[in-house]
């Protein structure tokens, strides 16, 4: 932290980010400590109801190591399967997060740091990942660093975030973006993977990144929405009925366009939609930006 200072005085600009803890709700060890392999998920719902215990409580002053004790004794049965090591190593590692992310935020409210992007890894809806994330905006607009601080989904885009805003912030230029939904109706709706509603977390990328949402902006960003979440993952869209109408129409409302165009294709998880795909090779257009992915980020990444 202290670099930072000494950095700060030599009037360098400082841009941050910086992630809340990822839970995920599944079995794997790929990029969690070895015992998520086979503790994953129940400590993933451990989390979710010890975040309802701390909501329940209203507690202020988040401190593991003095609520956990008794969270633990009032539900000594249920979680007594779990090595009590590994619920005390996981809690650590959150504290230590969240302790840090503090420090993080006081440094922007000191001005050495002049946007901070804090974002959510693997969430979900209920999470401690969202419950922390709900203790550190009320931090945040306590101190009046909303414009500072941005809290939203995502974590592999954060760098283009950063990027854009400090290219936005240099040339003094505000980009727009008109927005069109293949499913409005579902935008609502909370993906996989996230504790958001989609249009929070598009209209949150947006604004982080140093842009704007217009009726008649100067971007459109169309976004491949899905309906539901019920068969998500990419590897179930052979599954699904497909309207070849409903992607006629997203080609030709992509093609009649006269300005710069991105298109993120979060239908599925962990992939692309292989029907927009096959129609996209079999026209000839000039298309700025498309990734698929289904994740937050992909909406990100897809913006800058």
């Amino acid at each position: 932290m202290k670099i930072l200072s000494i950095l700060k005085e030599k009037k360098t600009e400082i841009y941050l980010s910086t992630t809340i803890t990822r839970i995920p709700i599944y079995n794997s060890a790929d990029e969690e400590p070895d015992y998520w392999e086979y503790y994953g998920e129940t400590l993933s719902n451990m989390s979710k109801d010890f975040a309802r215990y701390l909501e329940s409580n209203n507690l202020e002053n988040l401190s593991y190591k003095n609520i956990l004790p008794e969270f633990l004794s009032q539900n000594e049965k249920r979680y007594q399967h779990i090595p009590e090591w590994m619920i005390k190593d996981f809690f650590w590692r959150r504290e230590r997060n969240y302790n840090i992310i503090r420090e993080v935020i006081e440094l922007v409210n000191e001005g050495i740091v002049d946007f901070l992007n804090l974002t959510l890894d693997d969430n979900s809806a209920g999470s401690l990942s969202v419950y922390e994330a709900q203790q550190h905006k009320k931090v945040v607009k306590g101190l009046g660093l909303e414009e500072k601080i941005s809290i939203h989904p995502g974590a592999d885009e954060t760098s283009l975030t950063l990027l854009s805003r400090l290219l936005c912030s240099k040339f003094q230029y505000t980009p727009s973006f008109e927005l069109f939904y293949v499913h409005p109706e579902s935008i609502n709706l909370i993906p996989p993977y996230e504790g958001y509603p989609l249009k929070d977390s598009v209209k949150n990328h947006i604004k982080a990144a140093g842009a704007q949402i217009k009726t008649h902006g100067e971007i459109f960003l169309l976004l491949n929405n899905a309906t539901d979440y019920n068969k998500y993952e990419v590897i179930y869209q052979d599954e699904v009925k497909v309207n070849e109408e409903e992607y006629d129409n997203i080609l030709k409302r992509i093609l009649g366009e006269n300005r710069i165009v991105g298109v993120a294709d979060i239908r599925y998880g962990n992939g692309a939609d292989k029907k927009l795909v096959e129609k996209a090779l079999h026209k000839n257009w000039d298309i700025e930006v498309f990734f698929p992915w289904h994740r937050s980020f992909e909406v990100g990444i897809s913006l800058k």
